[in-house]
């Protein structure tokens, strides 16, 4: 327990009202849903995308608060205490940090930002920090984990609270560094707000999230917040080849600032790359010095996350003789990330990835057309693919199109409808496809079922590229959350056909 007086104390410009001895109260937990306080809790009252905390400041009452936090006037008994604030959203962030005695300003925090590479660079970098000795937790998409621990999510970046629970169980069981993704949501909605960051990365920025953030320059404005917040003691890193790099860096107080990707403005630069089925090959140039290995990760964008990763770690003091050693001994990918199946007898793979933007589908089938090149130049790309209900329209027929040029055999599939009529979102992605690609599509609305029939249609030397959902071991449909897992899938699928 803390007192109010205590938890306020980050707070500024705060006006208290009701209880005239309220700062003295012991507030016994924190909350943002009224549904769960308990006697003393302390509730904050933050607007959501569908409701407004100030609505149920009744019901927190009821269940027991004491004290609640709101941005305007709310009729409160007078035993509660009412603490008025310009932002709740803030204040919620603020006062989770007190609660949990500033958990951040103990670890060294590095956030990721961007939109397609922040999943995959949280594992590569974590390996790259645990080759210098760090104890290295993960906060992302694909859950939270810290050695041998998987804590499943519902969010890339938790709420405030949540974030800071997390950091200091992660740090009472012995981590030193945290490695988070940071996304574009939560950095609007203030949930990493009062997080002392020792660095952050941006991977690139192209179209997504813009039912949320509606113009693409309001999505850049709420990634570059993550650099507006670094301290001088930290250390930015950006894509040098995306035209939003200096944009990023453009008022960030980090006084150390690294360049990666092909351009010669990088002091990472990337000098050479050849892919295989198994391994790819790279060649670095860290500040002049050339740094040549290999690592199981596929594609150009993943050479790109490599490269960002080893910016970070070479930054903070890494030798690029540890950087080669972890490399080719430590580096791994993601789950649900460029996750490559053997199929076929071994003769053709599957690979599951989780890209569900047109940038995200072009880069993945790239990387699928580069291995095909260099490992089976007979072979076909099948590309298994849909676009998620509820969610930003225009990028349907973009995607559609990508597939049609760029994979021999597209299949358009669901992903999440939600609550859209899946066959709805399928005519929209079909618009994007020219009618002379049409003989070479397959339209299967049931997943599973466009799953099979890609897996039964593979050869010798064919690359299946399941996209879109990656990790997910779930659909949405309608309002309901069902198991489906593509990876289980597409390994059902193999055992089916070739048995």
């Amino acid at each position: 327990m803390k007192s109010l007086h205590t938890l306020l104390e980050n707070t500024l410009n705060y006006t208290l009202r009701g209880d005239a001895h309220a700062l003295a109260r012991a507030v016994t937990n924190i909350q943002y849903d009224s549904r769960r306080c308990t006697e003393d809790s302390l509730f904050v009252a933050i607007k959501g995308l569908q409701s407004d905390g100030h609505d149920y400041a009744a019901q927190a009452i009821t269940g027991g608060a004491r004290v609640i936090v709101a941005e305007r006037e709310l009729d409160v008994p007078p035993h509660v205490a009412l603490v008025l604030v310009p932002d709740t959203r803030k204040a919620l962030a603020e006062i989770a940090h007190v609660w949990y005695d500033q958990p951040s300003t103990k670890l060294r925090v590095f956030g990721i930002t961007g939109t397609n590479g922040k999943t995959t660079c949280t594992f590569v970098l974590k390996h790259l920090l645990e080759a210098m000795g760090e104890q290295v937790g993960i906060i992302g998409t694909t859950g939270n984990y810290f050695g041998e621990e998987t804590i499943p999510t519902n969010f890339t970046t938790p709420e405030a609270p949540e974030l800071c629970a997390l950091f200091a169980d992660m740090r009472k069981r012995g981590a030193t560094a945290i490695v988070m993704e940071v996304s574009s949501h939560a950095l609007s909605l203030e949930r990493v707000h009062g997080i002392t960051f020792a660095g952050a990365i941006f991977t690139n920025l192209t179209q997504d999230h813009l039912d949320f953030h509606v113009t693409m320059d309001a999505y850049a404005e709420a990634k570059k917040r993550l650099f507006d917040m670094l301290p001088e003691s930290s250390v930015a890193v950006a894509n040098a080849d995306d035209a939003r790099c200096a944009f990023m860096l453009r008022d960030t107080k980090a006084a150390t600032r690294v360049l990666f990707g092909r351009s010669s403005k990088a002091s990472v630069q990337i000098s050479e790359e050849k892919f295989s089925f198994t391994r790819t090959h790279v060649t670095l140039l860290i500040n002049g010095e050339s740094m040549q290995g290999s690592m199981p990760l596929i594609g150009k964008f993943n050479v790109e996350n490599v490269a960002a990763c080893v910016a970070m770690a070479s930054a903070l003091g890494v030798s690029t003789a540890t950087l080669k050693n972890a490399l080719e001994t430590r580096v791994q990918g993601a789950p649900g990330r460029m996750q490559r199946l053997p199929i076929f007898n071994d003769q053709a793979v599957a690979i599951v990835d989780y890209a569900h933007t047109p940038d995200a589908l072009e880069k993945a089938l790239l990387a699928c057309r580069e291995l095909r090149d260099t490992s089976a130049p007979e072979g076909r790309i099948i590309c298994v693919f849909g676009c998620g209900g509820n969610r930003d329209k225009t990028k349907r027929p973009k995607m559609g199109a990508i597939a049609s040029n760029l994979a021999d055999l597209p299949i358009l599939t669901s992903d999440n409808p939600r609550l859209e009529d899946p066959l709805t979102i399928l005519d929209d992605i079909l618009a994007g496809i020219p009618k002379e690609k049409f003989a070479a599509t397959t339209v299967l609305a049931e997943r599973r079922e466009a799953i099979r029939h890609a897996i039964n249609l593979a050869k010798a030397g064919d690359i299946v590229l399941v996209a879109g959902k990656g990790h997910e071991n779930y659909q949405i449909l309608g309002a309901e959350k069902v198991h489906f897992d593509d990876v289980e899938e597409i390994m059902l699928a193999n055992r089916q056909y070739q048995s």
